[in-house]
């Protein structure tokens, strides 16, 4: 999938003189991508996550999302959060790169037919992380195993395997984020936590989606 896709346009701002609104500037898109989806997440504990992580992205010139954990239920914006279609829009709108990963081939067909602009990847997700080197990642997005009453440890672990498939092939300023914090000690982050805040990293965002920046 080639990263050079979308050109800036440039129309004509409409009661301003002389002035264009550019629809390429990252304010323009971001107001853009508020009025659509906040309608559909803007109730949900998700949403201060996402405009970060979203704000973050459309400020970059050629942003590179890698996401664990693909889109399997259309629309179920309350439930798992659509971060697919996200990354669908951001780079339908900017030239980028989106790559999703799922072990799952029924959720891999449905995210190629909702999401056609992300490049989705039917793989064991720490495998394939630990091969990924075509790009510089801006975002390593991690939201592949299920927390639960009975899988806590599996998915904290599972998420802990992912960052250590790739970590230290991240660029400095990319964004780490994870779905699912219920507190400091439950949710999918639980171990991802610990293992960061031992490398002197801190969150720069705490909320549902934890999101963390690499030095």
């Amino acid at each position: 999938m080639s990263i050079e896709r979308a050109s800036v346009l440039a129309v004509p701002g409409p009661g301003r003189d002389g002035v264009d609104v550019i629809l390429g500037n990252p304010n323009f898109l971001y107001g853009q991508w508020e009025s659509e989806f906040k309608p559909l997440l803007g109730s949900t504990a998700r949403w201060d996550g996402f405009c970060y992580l979203v704000r973050d992205l459309l400020e970059r010139e050629k942003p590179v999302i890698v996401e664990t954990g693909t889109l399997r239920k259309p629309g179920n914006w309350k439930g798992d959060g659509c971060s697919t279609a996200i990354w669908n829009w951001i780079v339908g709108r900017k030239p980028g790169l989106a790559v999703s990963v799922d072990i799952e081939s029924t959720s891999c067909d449905l995210a190629r037919r909702e999401c056609p602009g992300v490049h989705v990847v039917c793989a064991d997700s720490p495998t394939f992380l630990r091969g990924f080197l075509p790009f510089a990642i801006d975002l390593l997005y991690l939201d592949s195993r299920d927390w639960g009453p009975e899988a806590m440890l599996e998915s904290a672990m599972h998420q802990v395997a992912e960052l250590s498939a790739i970590y230290e092939r991240l660029p400095s300023g990319c964004l780490i984020a994870s779905d699912d914090s219920h507190s400091a000690d439950q949710g999918k982050p639980a171990l991802t936590r610990r293992l960061l805040r031992m490398l002197g990293i801190e969150p720069v965002l705490d909320s549902y989606i934890v999101v963390w920046r690499k030095p």
